[in-house]
């Protein structure tokens, strides 16, 4: 799943609940953050791991701003 999103996560403990509920589905969850917004405090969705594997990763386009399309 591919989300992106121009602001922050309003209701952090509902969302991680629900990603939570996908341990155990065959999903891997991308979010993107674009935009000016300051997406530092969505770093801890990175941390919500299933048993083996990296379920969630975030990724703020700010850091790929001067690099190509294939740094990405």
């Amino acid at each position: 799943m591919l989300i992106i999103t121009d602001g922050i996560i309003n209701d952090g403990e509902d969302t991680v609940k629900e990603i939570k509920l996908c341990v155990d589905l065959p999903i891997s969850i991308v979010i993107v953050g674009v935009g000016d917004e300051n997406f530092e405090d969505m770093d801890y969705l990175n941390n919500i791991d299933g048993d083996d594997r990296d379920l969630v990763s975030f990724v703020d386009m700010k850091t790929y701003d001067e690099l190509n399309e294939q740094s990405f």
